[in-house]
């Protein structure tokens, strides 16, 4: 008797936790507005917006400030495109990603997260000030992300949630990560970067 006692204060300890966990990641997304991207392409048809026009170029910027700035967002970019390579060899997106087998989610979510890390370790010691808090804003926002997917590969957690609400988290994680590039984009465009080079 005692032991089946134990055994149910476990299961409703473990119950509980998942449900906080489950319910966690609703309360810090639902705090967010729905971030509609305002990121333009350079090749957009009918636009000739550009992400340079977000803030007046710095014309006493030092030029080691644009050559750091630069050398980061090559690196990411490189980075970035090996992480696009290995997400279309999975054969999934937006679309088809919730309704994935528990081992091309997990495969998925370890390619978002190890881009998280290596982009997230990236030196930015010595950049600008205001470019280095957006650069970690940013990384902040993918961090969440590859966050929401480890959590979401365990079956248990995606089973919690219905397809309607994990495609909405899922478009918020990206609103987000997609607001927070531009804003690195303008930032750097601000210091004389040439971000047409970095535009995605």
């Amino acid at each position: 008797m005692k032991l089946k006692s134990i055994l149910s204060i476990v299961v409703f300890a473990a119950a509980f936790v998942s449900s906080a966990a489950v319910a966690g990641l609703f309360a810090v997304k639902t705090e967010i507005q729905t971030i509609e991207p305002i990121f333009v392409s350079a090749a957009s048809p009918g636009s000739d917006a550009r992400p340079t026009q977000c803030f007046g170029h710095r014309h006493n910027a030092e030029t080691s400030a644009v050559a750091k700035i630069n050398a980061l967002l090559k690196q990411d970019d490189e980075s970035g495109r090996a992480h696009h390579a290995k997400v279309q060899s999975l054969n999934v997106d937006d679309s088809t990603l919730f309704a994935a087998d528990d081992s091309t989610f997990s495969d998925y979510a370890a390619v978002t997260t190890r881009y998280a890390d290596q982009s997230g370790a990236m030196k930015d010691s010595g950049l600008p000030s205001d470019f280095q808090s957006t650069w970690r804003v940013h990384m902040r926002a993918w961090r969440d992300y590859a966050d929401f997917l480890e959590a979401m590969k365990i079956p248990e957690m995606r089973a919690a949630v219905d397809e309607d609400a994990f495609a909405l988290l899922n478009k918020q994680y990206d609103a987000d990560i997609k607001q927070t590039y531009f804003e690195v984009l303008c930032v750097a465009g601000s210091y004389g970067v040439n971000i047409d080079k970095f535009l995605r």
